[in-house]
């Protein structure tokens, strides 16, 4: 059976891929990790028959916290064949004159350790079994040139994608696939620190004239996860809609 480790399962994203998994009618376990806004994803736990959800809370900006949470999730010997790396913070405009090392060193906390610990503990089984997949969901911001007065934000998805190129270096051939998603802006509830005006020029100024929806990031995230993408390893899916090219 497929196991599924879906971090930042609270998410948009990680509900519309955990109703995804659901719609597949295949078994499948999930792990799920979370920090807040439980209540949203034990509604759609009761709906589940296929998916089998196990959820663990975890603070992933706390290193200790996270080392405990891999260490239980190997003495209760789950071995993930999917990881899905989603978590995030509310967006923030910051200029380089404001920089504060301990917002980036969070921000690199929450997004590249956390995923880095992952890894290194399951990559191994995966190389083992010569199957695994893994993706991050990265941003449109990596894309071309950067937005201006988020510097936090740009260097902790440029990061990402490093972290996942790398990796997918180190493990070509071994039967394993990993690979980033960077979609333009979605509007979900981490916009909700930014100016609504500029969440509306955003998507006028956009090809599409639209922003993107989050179904259309989760179709994206199911084509790389599936079986259809097997010969697909570290590459960075533009979801711009023709922004970026």
């Amino acid at each position: 059976m497929k196991t599924w480790i879906i971090t930042g399962i609270s998410s948009s994203i990680g509900r519309e891929v955990l109703k995804r998994l659901e719609k597949q009618q295949e078994e499948v376990y999930v792990i799920g990790q979370y920090y807040s806004r439980l209540e949203e994803v034990e509604k759609l736990k009761a709906e589940f028959n296929y998916v089998k959800l196990v959820l663990f809370q975890c603070d992933l900006t706390d290193e200790t916290a996270v080392a405990q949470w891999i260490s239980k999730l190997q003495e209760l010997k789950y071995k993930p064949t999917h990881i899905l790396h989603t978590p995030a913070s509310k967006l923030e405009y910051m200029r380089i004159k404001e920089f504060r090392w301990e917002i980036a060193e969070k921000e690199l906390k929450l997004q590249i350790n956390s995923l880095a610990q992952l890894l290194k503990v399951f990559l191994p089984s995966m190389e083992k079994n010569h199957f695994g997949k893994i993706l991050a969901v990265a941003s449109a911001c990596t894309e071309g040139v950067p937005p201006k007065y988020m510097c936090h934000y740009v260097l902790t998805k440029y990061a990402l994608i490093a972290l996942i190129k790398s990796a997918a270096c180190e493990y070509s051939g071994k039967g394993i696939n990993i690979n980033a998603i960077s979609p333009n802006m979605m509007e979900t509830d981490l916009l909700s620190n930014i100016d609504n005006r500029i969440v509306e020029i955003t998507a006028k100024e956009s090809a599409m004239k639209r922003n993107i929806r989050v179904e259309e990031v989760a179709d994206g995230i199911m084509f790389l996860m599936g079986e259809g993408a097997g010969y697909i390893n570290g590459i960075n899916l533009n979801l711009t809609g023709g922004d970026r090219m």
